[in-house]
């Protein structure tokens, strides 16, 4: 039990640890690889703010499942930073490894597999978050329903 939990420590550890760098090697390479949608596609003169701020306030259910796909682009960002790493370790034991270079270079191909996999689920759940995000904002008005609380 106390390893469990002791693993479950360090787990959020390098969570918290490696998410900037998720988010910088998403930016940066996965953008340029898939290109998601702006969350302003639906032509609204909201900032990325106002829209969490009207789904939390109108519609909690929404804003908790736009989180959730936020989460997991998080996660799946993390996992292509996990995954490069794999590509330069394994890369390092192909040339130092005489014996087993075959083997190395092949997981380092893997890695390079999974971590486009990774980019591209980050990119998915992006794409669904917008889509929920936009669709929400317009199916429920809740951009009218924002403007007559700030008018009165």
């Amino acid at each position: 039990m106390k390893i469990a939990i002791f693993l479950l420590f360090v787990g959020f550890l390098l969570g918290f640890l490696i998410d900037p760098l998720g988010r910088k090697t998403r930016y940066l390479l996965g953008e340029k690889i898939f290109k998601s949608p702006s969350r302003n596609s639906d032509n609204r003169n909201l900032t990325d703010n106002d829209r969490y701020v009207i789904l939390k306030q109108f519609s909690e259910g929404n804003y908790s499942l736009i989180e959730t796909w936020d989460m997991l682009k998080g996660m799946a960002c993390n996992l292509a930073v996990s995954n490069i790493f794999l590509i330069f370790i394994s890369l390092y034991k192909a040339f130092t490894n005489h014996s087993n270079y075959s083997e190395w270079v092949f997981f380092s191909f893997l890695a390079i597999i999974f971590s486009l996999s990774s980019l591209y689920q980050s990119h998915t759940f992006e794409k669904y978050s917008v889509l929920d995000m936009n669709a929400a904002i317009k199916m429920l008005n809740l951009e009218e329903k924002a403007e007559k609380l700030t008018v009165q």
